[in-house]
């Protein structure tokens, strides 16, 4: 589990490659929108890391 500042893009990818997930949750805020360039969500440092990468 990935909790407050170790929620990063760089360890959040890093977890997802690691270990085949049937289901994912995360506990963060974000947007979503039928953009993908403007759809993110929120790391423990409130940076915002692009789902389309």
């Amino acid at each position: 589990m990935l909790f407050n500042e170790t929620f990063l893009g760089e360890t959040f990818k890093g977890a997802i490659d690691e270990t085949a997930f049937p289901v994912v949750h995360l506990a963060t805020h974000g947007q979503f929108s039928s953009d993908p360039d403007e759809t993110f969500i929120l790391t423990g440092t409130i940076e915002s890391m692009l789902l389309n990468s």
